[in-house]
């Protein structure tokens, strides 16, 4: 199988996702989701309550795409929220990809952030390439509104002054680091209203 690292329930084979680590190189979902936990437990424990990051949930991508691709019925989806624990959230990271369906394959990354109040859901996205995610992004919104049991169609915000990219393979790095700022910014907002147009104008 190769030497690996593990990181909580991350795990990056030396080589074959490392290697994906090196300027100019695309990060892949394991890189994602190495970064997101290291964000969970190592950083941000650092810089928020306890109470506040408890309310977090930053999803594994290889999640999402299980979500949008092959999970539709009610008793999967409950199965689902009850593993992700995510009545106890308040506060979602979901990275998207554009692989849509089986046939495709990935080419970038941007980050929808889920607020949850009760029985509503605000959705913003974040796309460091111009909305290259936008349609990803409204499957993703539509169906994670489905997995919180949220009646009515997704909403989901583009937001449209999101910090760009120049290059072809620096979106994983952008969605990693906006899924911090705006982490950062949702406790200096307190969680209050949990107005995610709030959270992202104090990290701009």
């Amino acid at each position: 199988m190769g030497e690996f690292v593990t990181f909580h329930d991350a795990l990056l084979y030396i080589g074959a996702d490392t290697d994906n680590l090196r300027p100019g190189g695309w990060l892949n979902d394991s890189c994602i989701n190495f970064m997101l936990r290291y964000l969970e437990h190592e950083v941000l424990p650092q810089q928020l309550a306890a109470e506040a990051l408890s309310k977090m949930l930053f999803v594994d991508s290889s999640v999402l795409s299980c979500l949008m691709l092959s999970i539709d019925e009610p008793d999967e989806l409950e199965q689902l929220a009850q593993g992700l624990d995510i009545a106890s959230k308040s506060l979602i990271f979901a990275p998207v990809n554009d692989n849509t369906d089986f046939k495709s394959g990935s080419h970038h990354w941007s980050l929808m952030v889920i607020s949850v109040s009760g029985a509503r859901a605000h959705y913003l996205h974040f796309d460091s390439s111009s909305g290259y995610n936008k349609a990803a992004a409204e499957m993703a919104a539509q169906q994670f509104h489905a997995l919180l049991g949220v009646e009515g169609a997704a909403k989901l915000v583009h937001v449209g002054d999101s910090p760009q990219q120049d290059n072809g393979y620096d979106c994983g790095m952008y969605c990693a680091l906006a899924a911090a700022e705006i982490a950062r910014g949702a406790w200096r907002q307190s969680l209050k209203g949990n107005n995610l147009l709030q959270f992202y104008s104090c990290c701009s």
